[in-house]
């Protein structure tokens, strides 16, 4: 393993860009799904030797792009069917819907630098393994997500056409995204600005997602795919900031709603499920009896005698 120390996503970021200067990527350097390279491992050669990978990482799937770089030791990445070695300098292209999971090996430290891409937003984080004990950043957000689509785009087209000198012009791209996130990181530390409350921020984006759905027919996958976070991972950020997952969170914005439309009594009770966004009258009425005790008929009910004795 290498000797370099990486304390900061900062020094991350430095490594990355003098690494891609200095050429020392190897041929093969950018994995890419329909890019069988000579360091693929195949499946059995590592699924049944437990004794040699102590860490895996629940394999997952989303709908945004990421662009993951080794930046010390080496791990493996599983990309599709094929299971890559990643070693110090290597990169690899994980599209939106390519099942992929990040696996250590024993006695292995390793570092990993994550850039998230999706239409309007972009995300930096640093994962790997240390001393056995697998480890994440908090993430970084980044200001300028059109530039980093714009190059991405390049990416994906020179890979398609594969014309003279694609590879460089693959690697110039990459230099440009880090040397552009580098900027903005060294401005955020010389502001002053941290994102000790990175949680928080995530969970304001969801719930202001949320409010804007008007709570019709909303599915984690389209919350993970609004804030560039795989599913398992926001809900457990949601949770530990509000005590509740997301969809529990959802279901008692929705209980409450009802409780106010349902005072209204030119709203039919199908016409209230289906605004909540639930599936019909029947499964709208079992959640709302499992909430309040009440069918929606009983609650409104009590809400007009109530009204009317005032």
């Amino acid at each position: 393993m290498s000797n370099i120390i990486v304390s900061t996503l900062t020094d991350a970021l430095e490594i990355s860009i003098q690494r891609i200067i200095s050429s020392e990527f190897e041929k093969d350097w950018l994995l890419l799904d329909n890019n069988k390279t000579s360091n693929v491992l195949h499946n059995s050669d590592i699924s049944l030797k437990s004794d040699e990978y102590n860490s895996f990482s629940k394999p997952n799937y989303h709908e945004f792009t990421e662009i993951c770089l080794c930046i010390t030791g080496n791990f493996i990445l599983r990309m599709g069917d094929y299971f890559y070695e990643m070693k110090e300098g290597r990169a690899g292209l994980i599209l939106p819907g390519l099942i992929h999971s990040e696996i250590a090996i024993k006695n292995h430290n390793y570092m990993v630098m994550w850039l998230v891409i999706d239409v309007s937003k972009a995300r930096l984080h640093l994962s790997g393994s240390r001393e056995g004990e697998f480890f994440t950043s908090d993430l970084f957000f980044l200001k300028h997500s059109h530039e980093y689509n714009l190059l991405l785009n390049r990416i994906k087209n020179e890979n398609q056409s594969r014309e003279n000198y694609f590879e460089e012009t693959i690697k110039a791209c990459l230099l440009k995204m880090y040397i552009i996130a580098l900027r903005e990181v060294r401005f955020d530390e010389y502001v002053g600005t941290h994102y000790s409350t990175w949680k928080e921020y995530v969970v304001s984006e969801i719930i202001d997602f949320i409010n804007k759905s008007h709570l019709s027919h909303i599915k984690l996958r389209d919350i993970s795919k609004e804030v560039c976070i795989s599913e398992n991972h926001v809900n457990n950020i949601f949770k530990s900031v509000t005590g509740l997952t997301i969809m529990q969170y959802i279901e008692n914005l929705r209980i409450s709603k009802a409780k106010q439309l349902l005072k209204d009594p030119t709203l039919t009770i199908n016409l209230i499920s289906s605004q909540l966004g639930y599936y019909d009258r029947y499964h709208f009425g079992k959640s709302f009896k499992k909430a309040t005790g009440y069918s929606p008929g009983q609650y409104r009910k009590m809400e007009q005698d109530s009204t009317s004795t005032i």
